[in-house]
């Protein structure tokens, strides 16, 4: 990139570069602004060209979330795996559906242990069967057995942990409504950076303060996280909020506004003159 830029003039039109959030990134950046900085047409003097990638950032959140292993999400995941060991157990757990007359057309699927979106698309089909597990589990002596000898790592999954898996579907979709916004491809993303990062910080606050002890828990890790890499002015690019002062609808009051709403008066106050500043330069 760094020795093709300059032979297409393109700097110019080069403002961010998005990278995933890795050590030899910095370096690369460090590189092209070196190879690129006697190019015209370079903004800011190519201050803000690295951008971290979003939707990267929200993934490190909702993993370090999900660090530890729940035990809902492992005696649900254990169901799965039981009915989808044979063609012969799943057309005998379709009994069960019919029985129960649950009328869907989800196939089960089990999750990538690593992947929480995965997680979420296992656990948001899951739940609709939850009637015809609990029907197996009264009727077929083999998964009761099964159930019993994996009971040191996860057997049945009772109410509870149903009722848990509801909880972190809710919650997790969240995330991966974000997610999708910030992996768009045939729309502008950068407008919508500043709303969804305010957003999810209030979402996660509200979590925090949960009566519930797992999604506290849970809560309290991604707000850890997030701060690590959205909480401080410095450590996000400014050019995401330019970005919303040039969208029409919303202009540099909104801007001000969401600061000193989410932040202290103080706080809000100097944030809002230092993006009235960066704008200021860039116009």
């Amino acid at each position: 990139m760094a020795v093709a830029l300059p032979n297409f003039q393109l700097p110019s039109r080069l403002t961010v570069s998005r990278q995933y959030n890795a050590t030899a990134n910095d370096s690369a950046i460090k590189h092209l602004k070196r190879r690129i900085e006697d190019c015209k047409g370079d903004i800011l003097g190519n201050e803000f060209l690295h951008v971290r990638c979003n939707a990267h950032i929200i993934n490190l959140i909702v993993k370090e979330g999900l660090g530890e292993k729940n035990e809902s999400i492992s005696r649900v995941r254990n169901a799965i795996k039981y009915v989808k060991f044979s063609a012969r157990r799943f057309d005998f757990f379709k009994l069960f559906i019919e029985k129960v007359k649950i009328d869907t057309h989800g196939l089960l699927t089990l999750d990538i242990e690593t992947r929480w979106n995965s997680t979420y698309m296992m656990l948001d089909t899951v739940v609709k069967f939850e009637r015809a597990f609990s029907r197996m589990y009264d009727n077929d002596h083999k998964y009761l057995k099964y159930c019993l000898e994996i009971n040191n790592v996860g057997g049945y999954p009772p109410i509870d942990d149903w009722k848990n898996v509801k909880v972190f579907i809710k919650f997790l979709e969240i995330f991966c409504q974000i997610n999708l916004k910030f992996s768009g491809t045939s729309y502008v993303t950068s407008n919508s950076f500043f709303h969804e990062i305010f957003n999810l910080q209030k979402i996660i606050c509200k979590y925090v303060r949960n009566k519930d002890s797992i999604l506290s828990g849970m809560a309290k890790k991604m707000e850890l996280k997030f701060n690590k890499y959205w909480n401080t002015f410095e450590s996000m690019n400014k050019l995401l909020f330019i970005a919303v002062v040039l969208d029409p609808r919303y202009k540099l009051k909104y801007v001000e506004y969401l600061f000193q709403n989410s932040y202290s008066c103080l706080v809000g106050a100097k944030k809002s003159k230092k993006g009235d500043e960066n704008f200021e330069s860039l116009v």
